[in-house]
């Protein structure tokens, strides 16, 4: 055995969790040297944690309890900031953008930080229709919606297709939620 070999916490740490970023003399020497062994023993116990279904499910605990805490399928969406482009003189107005009709009708459209995901909800005078859009082009099932301030959670299957809405809806943000 070389003696000259130097082992750090990083080189230990590393030979658990990324041994391919270990040179293979690292890896040969500390599985071969009992030195090491309580500190291997340590990061071998922390990996299994991390790994295990049941510090899952206790992130997911922990994340209903604290408000603040977000787990990687929680989806906070803000509304997105666009110019809407105003009718010109003389341009054709058809019969659905008639000023009685555009008082009834309210368009909404959201993103999340990451730009994964875009709602758009268009409200009409007692019924609203909600679109869930993946930017990264995947089919996503299993969604909760929840239209905040009020709160009110609606379950899509999928976002293969709107979502029609019974009454009309106010919307500051919303929360994403796949499972």
């Amino acid at each position: 055995m070389n003696k000259n070999i130097k082992i750090n916490e990083q080189d230990i740490f590393r030979y658990i969790f990324s041994p391919h970023l270990l040179s293979e003399v690292k890896r040969k020497y500390l599985r071969r040297n009992e030195k090491y062994e309580n500190q291997i023993s340590y990061y071998e116990s922390v990996k299994k944690a991390i790994d295990s279904e049941t510090f899952i499910d206790l992130k997911k605990k922990i994340a209903t309890k604290i408000p603040e805490y977000t787990l990687a399928n929680v989806f906070t969406l803000h509304p997105v900031k666009y110019e809407e482009k105003k009718e010109r003189n003389g341009s054709v107005i058809f019969a659905a953008k008639t000023k009685e009709e555009q008082a009834k009708l309210k368009t909404y459209t959201f993103t999340d930080d990451d730009r994964k995901f875009l709602i758009r909800i268009i409200c009409f005078e007692n019924t609203a229709k909600l679109f869930l859009f993946s930017l990264t082009e995947k089919v996503i099932e299993n969604i909760t919606v929840k239209i905040l301030p009020g709160g009110e959670e609606i379950f899509m299957n999928n976002n293969n297709t709107s979502l029609m809405i019974d009454k009309r809806i106010d919307v500051e943000s919303i929360e994403l939620r796949i499972d």
